[in-house]
């Protein structure tokens, strides 16, 4: 089994700061290998080693039924499954979806995965000691790109 954790989910979710994922990679760096029962760990939904509700996800199921590697791909973005789960109430981090498909549509995925990277590193600060607030300076734009999604 390949043991790689997927950092990027098909509906544009940052696998990578969820708290699952976090305790999954240190216990792949901890030389846990056996995930033949993988409930309570993930690492990634386009990983091998998935579960709980990103195992049934519908919106993985259709991009990749559709060959797709996000929604940002298919041109019937925002769909109702799309919409439904950004506004899914028990899930509030899901809001952040349009503007992580808005922000891979207009920088590409690779960009947008360095973006992520840099936000979830600890503090805001770069090396030179310069603070920076990445999301207010780019959420104006990214919201206007956002279009046909109503959060609440």
């Amino acid at each position: 089994m390949h043991l790689e954790g997927k950092h990027d989910a098909y509906c544009g979710l940052y696998c990578g700061a969820c708290p699952v994922f976090i305790q999954t990679a240190a216990a792949v760096a901890a030389g846990k290998t056996d995930f033949s029962n993988p409930e309570g760990f993930c690492l990634g939904c386009k990983s091998s080693v998935v579960s709980g509700w990103c195992a049934e996800c519908t919106l993985k199921s259709c991009a990749k039924a559709k060959g797709y590697d996000t929604c940002a791909d298919c041109a019937d973005y925002p769909c109702d499954p799309m919409k439904g789960f950004i506004e899914a109430g028990d899930w509030p981090y899901h809001i952040e979806t349009p503007y992580n498909i808005a922000l891979i549509k207009k920088e590409g995925k690779a960009a947008w995965m360095n973006h992520m990277i840099y936000l979830s590193a600890a503090g805001s600060t770069d090396l030179a000691g310069t603070e920076h607030n990445y999301l207010s300076e780019i959420l104006p734009e990214l919201e206007g790109m956002a279009q046909g999604i109503t959060v609440r």
